[in-house]
């Protein structure tokens, strides 16, 4: 559910987003809810059998061999890029069960760790003397078998008969947001217990951080991270082929623009309404973390207003998901995420479009799978060698960067939910849209950004002057000036001066001209030559300013 589709969500987000904003600016700790990590997630091995035997053996899951699958368990997630020997044993778990571990997750180049505590690793392996260890989830942009998190059935089995049949706890920080923060009718909805000591790592602020540190965190990674991230999520790595239910005849608009990273193009359908579909026949193996489509408002009656998602094998397929668009969404909306199993075809419905348009445009497509790293954050990018132009930032330890970051992150994409409420500045308190000024350095990481600033420049606009300013140009003084500048050497005869001074208010009565005035106002003054006869409209001045 949309925010805007529950405005007590929707203030409750506002409230904990201001709050966030106080803490960023006075260095305080975060919200625990923002740094929520659940206390136990359970993992299944999922085999990839496109792989031979030979990367499987290599894969993030561990060993595989003969009717037995070995997942090692690594001191640290660091040591194991220097050398496999550190590796400290391996566990076996049996077949059909799954493999507690706890929340933390720990991303580096190698690949994705996750947190095993000595409680979870006992249930394996008996008579260990450690307090816990790491588990390679699975390896950046590799293939073979990997660990595919999802719901224990003895846990399932546990919460129902407590607290009935339909009892799922929350286990996503975006919905522990919400339970916290936003009203709630009746009882208020169960989280599942959080990790402490990860959530205190996440809120830990070092003794001399500033806002300024927050400030260079976001640019450092923008500058690493950010522009990257505009083309991540090409379809090639994950999609055999793409089939569309139709296409306009317009060549420029066929089912390549769906991942050609341009968003001024679009795929167009061409058929009756309600039947326009997107078919994805995906590699094998692929398990897909998010399903990203770019769509923008402009398009009026074309823009997608209900989307589902279907999912399986053949023609036996399900749905997955169900998405209702911001009708002034410009920008990406995500219509399928957190997938625990492979879908060999996921079928993209539209459903309806805006004003009952009866054809659809989609301007792009975007896939984030199991194989890839989320928005490539990970704590190897925090060494120092990599911070020389940024001095605040040198001497923090690079894992506490790197919490930093996804605490950043995090934040920023709450305030994308929101800031199609915000902006232009909210109908009912201007304090909430204030707030928003002193973040405006998050802005860079944020997936609005260029939607933001179009509708910043269209609602600071004006209406037009009601006498058009009239400017007059002596042009044989300038060529005086041109020809001999020491003659005139403040410049008052140069042409530019003329014009400045003549756009200038002439009485303390009249307001400064803003030139925020509407694109259709294309003539901003008439100029008349002194001593010429001639009078001009202004059209080649203005065309080498605009």
């Amino acid at each position: 559910m949309s925010p805007g589709d529950n405005p007590h969500i929707l203030l409750g987000r506002i409230r904990f987003l201001i709050e966030c904003i106080e803490c960023f600016r006075n260095s305080k700790p975060i919200p625990e809810s923002l740094c929520f990590v659940p206390k136990e997630v359970c993992y299944k091995i999922c085999k990839d059998s496109s792989f031979s035997s030979g990367a499987a053996s290599c894969a993030s899951s561990g060993n595989s061999s003969v009717g037995k699958t070995l997942v090692s368990v690594w001191e640290s997630p660091s040591q194991a890029q220097q050398s496999k020997k550190l590796c400290k044993f391996n566990i076996e778990p049996k077949k059909g069960t799954c493999i507690r571990t706890t929340g933390e997750e720990y991303c580096n180049n190698y690949g994705l760790w996750v947190k095993i505590n000595k409680e979870q690793l006992e249930e394996h392996k008996n008579g260990l003397d450690v307090d816990e260890g790491w588990i390679l989830v699975c390896k950046h942009m590799d293939g073979g078998d990997r660990l595919v998190p999802v719901e224990s059935a003895e846990t399932v089995s546990r919460q129902q008969q407590l607290f009935g049949y339909d009892y799922k706890a929350f286990t996503r920080w975006e919905q522990v947001v919400d339970a916290e923060y936003g009203l709630h009718l009746g009882s208020r909805p169960k989280v599942t217990e959080r990790d402490e000591a990860a959530v205190q790592k996440l809120r830990h602020v070092p003794p001399t951080w500033t806002f300024e540190c927050d400030e260079d965190l976001v640019h450092y990674f923008y500058d690493h991270i950010g522009k990257e991230d505009e083309n991540l999520g090409s379809v090639k790595q994950c999609v055999e082929s793409i089939d569309v239910s139709s296409c306009s005849e317009d060549p420029s608009g066929g089912a390549g623009c769906l991942t050609d990273g341009d968003t001024d193009t679009y795929w167009e359908s061409d058929g009756m309404q309600g039947q326009h579909w997107i078919r994805l026949h995906m590699k094998k193996g692929t398990v897909v973390k998010k399903l990203i489509l770019t769509v923008d408002s402009t398009d009026d009656n074309y823009m997608p207003k209900r989307i589902t998602v279907f999912g399986g094998e053949g023609d036996n397929l399900k749905k997955v998901s169900d998405v209702n668009i911001d009708e002034n969404l410009i920008g990406e909306v995500c219509v399928l995420e957190d997938m625990t199993s492979h879908l060999p075809v996921i079928e993209i419905r539209i459903v309806e479009c805006r004003d009952e348009g009866i054809d659809v445009r989609i301007r792009g497509l975007k896939i984030k799978s199991s194989r890839e790293r989320d928005l490539g954050l990970n704590a190897d990018m925090f060494q120092s060698p990599n911070l020389v132009r940024y001095p605040r930032l040198e001497g923090t330890h690079p894992d506490v960067l790197y919490r930093r970051a996804i605490v950043i992150q995090r934040f920023i994409s709450m305030l994308d939910s929101l800031l199609p409420h915000l902006v232009p500045s909210w109908d009912y308190t201007m304090g909430t849209f204030n707030h928003l000024k002193h973040i405006k350095q998050f802005l860079l990481l944020s997936k609005r950004r260029s939607a933001l600033i179009t509708q910043c420049l269209k609602d600071s606009e004006t209406s037009k002057p009601n006498l058009m300013p009239r400017l007059y140009i002596n042009r044989r003084l300038a060529m005086e000036h041109r020809d001999n500048p020491s003659l005139d050497p403040s410049c008052k005869n140069a042409v530019f001066t003329q014009v400045y001074e003549g756009l200038k208010p002439s009485d303390k009565y009249e307001k400064t001209l803003d030139y925020r005035w509407p694109v259709r106002y294309d003539q901003w003054w008439e100029c008349k030559f002194i001593s010429e006869g001639i009078i001009d409209q202004g059209k080649r001045f203005r065309a080498t300013i605009s």
